[in-house]
């Protein structure tokens, strides 16, 4: 039954976006309806995430070209530092970098291991809970990450609307 709900919903919002695009955050959104690993995921979010601050640091910092080599936390660090992204989205970018190094740097880690209460939006909606089965509550996780990655897009567009117009 949940399989058929996942198939359904994911048909359901692809339909709606067009088959081909260039632009990023319409792929992003796409990749967040059709993929259900979590390590996948992860890395494919931090990855967009990381072209959006790019596109930020281009077009608010002059002389931007080192700036862009630094790694994806010190980006965030710069950006908060000037003011051009707010303490919330700067604590989930963070928080997405976390979960990140936890799946490249442990080989079986777990999305059920992860604390989502650290995510700004997690914090009232999250309930911790003991599940009997981990698949329970890794498949919670796994739905409520995508709420979020959905929560902090709207974060960054809601600053920045030159994002919905990147191509990716």
């Amino acid at each position: 039954m949940i399989k058929f709900h996942q198939e359904y919903s994911k048909n359901l919002f692809l339909g709606m976006l067009p088959k081909k695009s260039k632009v990023l955050v319409t792929n992003l959104i796409k990749s967040l309806f059709s993929i259900h690993e979590p390590l996948h995921l992860v890395l494919v979010m931090h990855l967009y995430s990381e072209v959006m601050l790019d596109a930020i640091i281009r077009k608010k910092i002059t002389n931007s070209k080192e700036i862009l080599e630094y790694y994806y936390f010190q980006k965030i660090q710069v950006l908060h530092a000037l003011g051009t992204i707010d303490s919330t989205l700067a604590s989930d970018l963070k928080t997405l970098n976390r979960l990140r190094n936890n799946f490249v740097h442990e080989l079986h880690y777990d999305i059920a291991e992860f604390d989502l209460t650290k995510f700004s939006d997690m914090k009232g909606i999250y309930k911790k809970k003991n599940y009997k089965r981990k698949s329970e509550k890794k498949m919670l996780n796994l739905l409520l990450l995508k709420f979020e990655i959905m929560f902090i897009l709207a974060n960054m567009t809601d600053q920045f609307r030159d994002i919905l117009l990147i191509d990716g």
